[in-house]
């Protein structure tokens, strides 16, 4: 039975372009290529992270174990959030994991042993010192991560992309007081206390001693009414849609000004303590009511809340993220 002309001719097409060199010798060989995207964020499109990061990618084969590791430092990464690259392996099924952003000074991650480590031995930890103790006051660097599985064929080129999320969350807050008294900026402090300084090869949190996080940023805002605000930023790791991390405001006695502030040999008076996970999460727009919360909350890099506080009194009476108030007496937070 003869073919028709043109089913014979789409056969052939359909040959060159799946079998690389496999008709004409001259043709390139097949190529395989990963490409590093970071669009897991609220644009939904590449974004640039903004600071340098180096992204090491972990292969590891069908049976989960270590083969390889490619490490790079793409300038093209941190100006538009793409970077790409040819990858020599044999054929075969691979399991691609990325980190980016997870060196010192703040990070540890285990050296792999190509052939005998698997994916469970890989983590990311932020680092403790020497008594395995972590108050985290500093500015920390995009911590990024992605995944992807990578099948490499020798009779056709093999494309893998690799979707980065953000897992470093920057949060602003602003202490706006209602009334025309002062909000010192040595009397106020934040912290953000919460079980998410280490992660596994899945980016899932693995139990850990408990990270306390505080501002790394604070100061006085000049108003040009007469109203005082102290402003303050903290930074946090990936926030689960299923686990508290508790957020704190606290009146440090030793520059206390109110008439009844605690003797300055006292520990700090804690003025509001909240779930701070479950807050952000009431605020979550109807506009993305087709999202898990979890994506919400992955996709999301920063966070601005505003607290009005009573110095004379030391109440938080309510606080606003983006349009919304919640108004916090007598809420049992």
């Amino acid at each position: 039975m003869k073919l028709p002309h043109k089913k014979l001719l789409w056969l052939l097409l359909s040959g060159l372009s799946v079998s690389c060199s496999a008709i004409y010798e001259d043709l390139d060989p097949c190529e395989s290529r990963i490409s590093f995207v970071y669009d897991y964020n609220m644009a939904f499109t590449n974004t640039p992270p903004g600071t340098p990061v180096g992204i090491d990618l972990f292969i590891f084969d069908r049976d989960s174990q270590f083969v390889a590791l490619r490490r790079d430092y793409p300038q093209d990464f941190a100006e538009t959030g793409v970077h790409e690259y040819s990858l020599s392996m044999p054929t075969g099924d691979y399991h691609l994991i990325a980190w980016a952003g997870h060196e010192e000074p703040f990070y540890e991650c285990p050296d792999l042993e190509p052939g005998v480590s698997t994916m469970k031995d890989l983590h990311v930890r932020l680092r403790r010192d020497e008594d395995n103790h972590l108050r985290m006051d500093e500015s920390l660097d995009p911590l990024l991560y992605g995944n992807a599985v990578f099948s490499i064929d020798s009779a056709r080129h093999s494309y893998a992309t690799i979707h980065m999320l953000n897992n470093t969350k920057s949060i602003t807050f602003l202490l706006q007081s209602t009334t025309t008294d002062s909000i010192p900026e040595e009397q106020y402090s934040f912290r953000i206390t919460a079980d998410n300084g280490h992660m596994d090869y899945r980016n899932e949190l693995i139990e850990d001693s408990s990270v306390v996080y505080h501002e790394h940023f604070k100061a006085g805002i000049d108003q040009e009414e007469d109203i005082d605000v102290l402003k303050a930023e903290i930074n946090t790791l990936r926030l689960m849609a299923d686990e508290p991390s508790r957020l704190q405001i606290l009146s440090n006695p030793e520059n206390g000004s109110r008439p009844d502030a605690k003797p300055a040999s006292e520990e700090p008076e804690c003025l509001l303590d909240i779930d701070l996970t479950a807050y952000l999460l009431m605020f979550k727009s109807v506009y993305y009511r087709n999202i898990s919360d979890q994506e919400w909350l992955d996709r999301s890099n920063t966070f601005n809340i505003v607290f009005f506080i009573n110095p004379a009194t030391g109440i938080v009476s309510a606080l606003q993220i983006e349009n919304w108030r919640v108004v916090l007496n007598d809420m049992g937070i």
